[in-house]
């Protein structure tokens, strides 16, 4: 699948230009054509940015930040999922994970994930500043020397290869979560994205995965945190990655030959699948 955005170059825009000029540039770009394309640009925009506007009203309007248990995470969840499934406009914008709601996505979402797997009974305070050395707070106010821990998220993926991804999704109802993503240009001048629909083998698909893994543990043990206090969230696509035991035995083996793990100033490090189905604690024998 590909997708292909053009636009009027900013130069174009902003010089001025006479009636001939004008009738000219209609001429060589189609006519009525041309001016159809740039209308359907300019709606496609506005409709974007007024689903975005929704999305922050909406996220603004339940009070991310606010404490929560493990259980009113999961009603917030409902909640926004009630709202995105209503809404196709929703949908569209939704996958392309901006402002509040990437960190709905990368961070109160897997909290709440994280907890009620893992920590019943607690508190969970999100940290939506970007500033501190941690996304959340989780708290046990009724257990004595079990009071605090400071959990840090961090997302096992490429960023702008999945957002390249998802706006091929936008435009043609489908795309390939495996292949790799193919783009030259740039939004504003015209932007090229071509997604392969090919098979792609499992072992790709780990090794893949693996390496991005790998990658989070690394720029995460160039950092001080605690490891009294702290622990590590490391956050990966659990319906296409790792899954049985004999992959995370592999997973284990490729991670302790890449990173010393000594040097992860944590209490506790998880690998959490995005979609809920997988929580496993990578062993810190050393601490």
């Amino acid at each position: 699948a590909s997708i292909s955005i053009s636009s009027p170059s900013i130069a174009s825009a902003a010089t001025p230009m006479s009636v001939d000029a004008g009738r000219a540039l209609l001429q060589v770009n189609g006519g009525s054509g041309y001016v159809s394309s740039v209308r359907g640009l300019v709606q496609n925009t506005m409709e974007a940015f007024n689903a975005c506007a929704r999305i922050d009203a909406l996220l603004a309007s339940l009070d991310l930040a606010r404490i929560r248990t493990p259980g009113e995470l999961a009603d917030l969840d409902a909640e926004i999922d009630r709202a995105f499934v209503g809404s196709l406009e929703l949908r569209r914008a939704g996958r392309l994970k901006k402002g509040l709601l990437k960190k709905y996505h990368e961070e109160i979402r897997p909290l709440g994930l994280l907890t009620r797997r893992l920590f019943a009974g607690c508190s969970c305070e999100p940290n939506l500043r970007d500033s501190g050395n941690h996304d959340a707070v989780i708290r046990y106010p009724s257990s004595p020397g079990r009071t605090t821990l400071f959990v840090e998220f961090t997302c096992a993926k490429d960023g702008y290869e999945e957002h390249l991804r998802m706006k091929v999704l936008n435009d043609r109802g489908r795309v390939n979560l495996l292949t790799p993503v193919l783009s030259s240009g740039t939004e504003s001048m015209g932007h090229n994205i071509e997604v392969l629909d090919e098979a792609v083998l499992r072992d790709r698909v780990l090794e893949k995965q693996s390496r991005l893994i790998i990658d989070r543990l690394k720029g995460k043990s160039r950092r001080e945190y605690g490891r009294d206090d702290h622990i590590l969230v490391v956050i990966f696509d659990d319906q296409i990655g790792f899954r049985t035991e004999p992959e995370f035995t592999l997973l284990r083996s490729q991670i302790e030959g890449a990173v010393d793990l000594s040097t992860l100033d944590f209490k506790s490090v998880y690998l959490l699948g995005s979609w809920g189905n997988v929580l496993w604690e990578l062993p810190l024998a050393s601490h």
